[in-house]
């Protein structure tokens, strides 16, 4: 893989023109097509990262898609307001498995795909959902593995579109030069 990799970001040393929609699919293409769907981006993760990076956000509703891809990291907090929307904790622990638990410190996986509260491509428990689903498509560093950097999902075209303007910025402050540190695959997503 990082030999894909290393081929993409020298391919794309010589073409700065993130504007190419052709050439901006084929370099999203290729990370799915190795299913590396996150970008690390070489920005520390912070509030004001998210916002600016959220501010590209395009999600056309109803889509649903971001629910079919499963998800973990359900924190307790999470489960508190889920279980407000009227599900007993006995029924949710059908549709979630715990991962960890210390305490208070708990985290839950929805069992399966797509999202049980998914109903006609939206969020049953929208106002109550949990806090990895109100950030999608950014990733928690937790699930990242790196607490410092910023990860965007590019598993659907609007994280895709997060990603692209984030990139096109970091071409901007780098004088239109692609750097290496940009593009950092990790795990299977």
């Amino acid at each position: 893989m990082k030999e894909i990799v290393s081929s993409f970001v020298d391919k794309w040393q010589g073409k700065a023109d993130i504007d190419d929609d052709d050439f901006w699919g084929e370099c999203i293409n290729t990370y799915r097509s190795i299913e590396q769907y996150r970008l690390t981006l070489p920005w520390a993760d912070v509030p004001e990262t998210r916002a600016q990076a959220m501010d590209f956000l395009h999600c056309p509703l109803p889509c649903g898609d971001c629910c079919r891809f499963g998800l973990e990291a359900i924190t307790y907090e999470d489960a508190q307001r889920i279980v407000s929307t009227g599900l007993s904790w006995k029924e949710f622990g059908q549709i979630c498995t715990l991962l960890q638990h210390k305490g208070k410190d708990m985290t839950w996986a929805i069992k399966g795909t797509p999202c049980p509260f998914l109903e006609d491509n939206l969020c049953s428990i929208y106002d109550h959902r949990p806090q990895v689903c109100r950030d999608y498509p950014i990733i928690r560093p937790t699930l990242v593995g790196d607490s410092n950097r910023l990860a965007i999902s590019i598993r659907c075209d609007p994280g895709a579109g997060i990603a692209r303007e984030m990139i096109r910025l970091h071409l901007m402050m780098a004088g239109g030069r692609l750097t290496p540190n940009l593009m950092v695959c990790g795990d299977k997503l």
